[in-house]
Formats: structure tokens, C-alpha cells, sequence
């Protein structure tokens, strides 16, 4: 009887959901199908390691040629993240003839065009559905879309640790340090969570969408982004009062030949699709110029939805069904971050009478119309609509003037 082998790079908390699902059944499919595929041979950095009783230690090994140049492999699997080795893997997978599937959101933004050219040139499939949104089935979702429509707008809360501190914050009105720490402890937020408080993680994703969507390689450097460490409970409470929540979100668009992007704390009217998305959730709403606007949702972080993911990606090439392709020759270019423009809610803390002549007046240099707040040591604006640079010239001045400053963007 015939048995797939796959190969499986790394065994961390994604990959031990993949052995998992796949060596010990927990999956539907595995516990099905008497020919089900098995991951036959795991590239780890220590084989000694104590990881458990339910795990085949005699798979482990550490040298990558285990797998990547053994003929009997058919697929594997990526889930080692960073960016090298596990580039250099994935291509030398492709170009010994096996199908991967990655969960690797940086080296699929940074490499996208590369590595889909690669594999369509040794007729295998490189799939990367747990790249973006966890346990959402975007991408599947996408390349059916673009069948017939031509999506236009890509919005979404892609990144479940950040929702989840943001969601702490509102529903029990802790600060961020306690919120990241229960994330931490829940194991919703990794030791180091800069990549996730900072905007990298979610503005790869955006980029991977955008790239798909938009029919050309949108760089994640090129996409603007702003973390949320500077929110504080007073940002909270304030939004709160004026019937908003503080999200995350990704947007991005196409106008013309210029594509826009952008990644930050925004401002959400309560009640509506993404203000009631929450802790470890993720939304995107794609709109296309047929089908309109299509709201997708799900768990976004987490072993198991990510993992989840990439064995439907390894079902997907087992059912011989297409594989991800793109057509990055649409001619257009970064329109920078001025195609955002809205309503922006600022905070500043005041220490003293001199700060706060300082900043109502750069304020009032640039925005004519404007409520404005004063409480506990806090000066609080909301704006007309204005441009997102003019925003970030507001923001430039008043560091010059305060510390401890926060800004975002109304999304009505």
C-alpha cells in the first residue's frame, strides 16, 4: 500500500500540533484513511530533548538532508520560522521535486515571488495557509475570489496576541504590561513579543494578502506600521466613553495604479463587525468588485488553528486540487499613507502649564475643528478629518514637547 511521507522541519508549538494531528490521529482524516499520509522523519536541534511520551523519538534528527534529499519524502513541512535556514530549506525542497507547506509568514512575504516561480518550475505545490489568520481558511478563499472578481480592499484584525492584549485592556480595564503578561502566560504571546506589539507580524500578513489580492509583490517594508505599546488604560476609558473600542487593525487598498497600506491602532465604533471581535480572534473583510464586501472569521493564534491549517494545506495537495498562483505584472506603486484619512483621536500627558500651551497650539496649527478634553494630567483631541501625514506631523512636533503620547484613526 501506498503511503505519503512527509518531512516535517521543526517541532515547536506548531509542529507538534501537525505530529499530532497527523502521527496520532487526532484529525478525522488520520484516524479515517487506511493509507493516510505519516510525517516519517523530524528535523529538530536536540534529539535528546525530553519531549513527551506520545512522541516517536526514532523519527528526530538533525541533519536536514534526512529529508530534503531523501527521494521516498513527498512533502514538507516548514514550521521552524524565521527566516533562515528555513529559507534555504524550503527551496531545496521545491528543487528536489517535493511539495511544502509552510506556516512561515516572513519568508513568504519577504520571498513570495521567489518561491512560487520555484515551485511551479518542479511542478509541486507551495502552499502557505497558516501563514495569515491562523485557523482561517484566507487564502483558499482569496484564490477562489479572484476566479472572477478583482478585490479592491483587504481589511482585518490579523494578529491574535495584540487582539487578545487589546481585548484584556477593554474587558477588565488592566494596563498593557498586565495584559501582555496574561497573554504570555496563556501562551498567546511569545517571551520576546516584539513582533507582535510592533506591527511585524501583522504588516507580513497584510503584505501576503495585499501581494495575492492586488496582483503585485507588495513589500513589507513599504508598509507602514505602528505598534500599540504607547496605549495606555486612559485611552481605553476615553474611547469607551465616546462609544468606540481600540482594535488593531491592517488595511490596505487599490486606487488607480497606486496601492495603499497601512497598519495601526484605529478606533472602532462599538457594535459594529470588527469592534466585536475579540482575545484571540482574527477578522479580514475582502471586498470585490462583484461579489462586494465577504467577512471571514476565526481563531487567529494558538497551536491548533495554525496547525490546523497547515494539515488542510497537506489534505489539499494529497486531493491533487490546484496549487497557489499569482500574476505579480500589475503596474502599479506605493501611494504612501495619504489615501487614509479620518476622524483621529490624540492623547497627551500634560506635566506642566507651558506643555500644554505648547501642545494645544500644535494642534490647533494644523486641524481647525476639534473637541478637546482635559482630565487627570491628560490632554485629550478629537479631530475633523485629516490626512494620515497630517496626523504624523502632529504626532513629530509633540514629541518634542511631551513623553507619553498616543494617537489613532477613527474607521466610522
Amino acid at each position: 500500500m501506498f503511503v505519503i511521507k512527509i518531512g516535517l522541519l521543526g517541532l515547536g508549538t506548531v509542529g507538534r500540533g501537525v505530529y499530532n494531528i497527523i502521527n496520532n490521529e487526532k484529525g478525522y482524516y488520520f484516524q479515517t484513511e487506511d493509507n493516510a499520509p505519516q510525517i516519517v522523519k523530524i528535523l529538530v536541534t536536540d534529539t535528546k530533548k525530553d519531549r513527551g511520551s506520545e512522541l516517536d523519538y526514532s523519527l528526530l534528527t538533525t541533519d536536514p538532508d534526512d529529508i530534503l534529499l531523501d527521494n521516498s519524502i513527498d512533502i514538507v513541512v516548514a514550521v521552524m520560522g524565521g527566516s533562515e535556514p528555513e529559507l534555504k530549506y524550503v527551496l531545496r525542497a521545491l528543487n528536489n521535486k517535493k511539495h511544502v507547506v509552510t506556516a512561515n509568514k516572513q519568508i513568504i512575504s519577504d520571498h513570495m515571488a521567489l518561491l512560487l516561480q520555484t515551485a511551479k518550475e518542479n511542478n509541486v505545490s507551495l502552499m502557505f495557509e497558516a501563514s495569515v489568520g491562523g485557523g482561517i481558511p484566507i487564502i483558499d478563499t482569496m484564490q477562489q475570489l479572484l476566479k472572477i472578481n478583482r478585490i479592491n480592499r483587504v481589511t482585518g484584525i490579523l494578529n491574535g496576541t495584540t487582539n487578545f492584549i487589546l481585548s484584556q485592556m477593554s474587558q477588565h480595564r488592566t494596563s498593557f504590561a498586565e495584559a501582555l503578561k496574561t497573554a504570555q502566560e496563556m501562551g498567546f504571546a511569545e517571551a520576546d513579543p516584539t513582533a507582535d506589539v510592533m506591527g511585524f507580524d501583522v504588516s507580513r500578513k497584510l503584505s501576503i494578502l495585499s501581494s495575492l489580492a492586488y496582483n503585485q509583490i507588495i513589500q513589507d517594508d513599504d508598509i507602514y506600521k505602528r505598534g500599540i505599546v504607547s496605549i495606555d488604560a486612559v485611552d481605553i476609558e476615553m474611547t469607551r466613553q465616546n462609544g468606540y473600542v481600540l482594535k488593531y487593525v491592517a488595511q490596505s487598498f487599490l486606487k488607480g495604479d497606486k496601492y495603499y497600506t497601512l497598519v495601526a491602532p484605529a478606533l472602532i465604533k462599538e457594535s459594529t463587525e470588527l469592534a466585536v471581535v475579540n482575545n484571540e480572534y482574527n477578522v479580514i473583510i475582502l471586498n470585490g468588485n462583484i461579489i462586494g464586501e465577504i467577512k471571514i472569521s476565526g481563531k487567529g493564534a494558538g497551536q491548533n488553528p495554525t496547525a490546523n491549517a497547515v494539515v488542510g494545506d497537506i489534505i489539499y495537495i494529497l486531493e491533487q486540487k490546484a496549487p497557489i498562483e499569482a500574476d505579480f505584472s500589475n503596474p502599479i506603486s506605493n501611494g504612501g499613507i495619504d489615501g487614509f484619512h479620518g476622524k483621529y483621536y490624540f492623547r497627551f500627558q500634560i506635566d506642566n502649564s507651558q506643555q500644554f500651551s505648547a501642545a494645544f497650539d500644535c494642534v490647533d496649527k494644523y486641524v481647525e475643528k476639534k473637541d478637546v478634553i482635559y482630565q487627570r494630567g491628560n490632554l485629550f483631541f478629537f479631530t475633523e478629518d485629516i490626512p494620515s501625514s497630517t496626523a504624523l506631523k502632529i504626532e513629530k512636533e509633540i514629541n518634542k514637547i511631551c513623553e507619553n503620547i498616543f494617537f489613532a484613526r477613527v474607521i466610522e
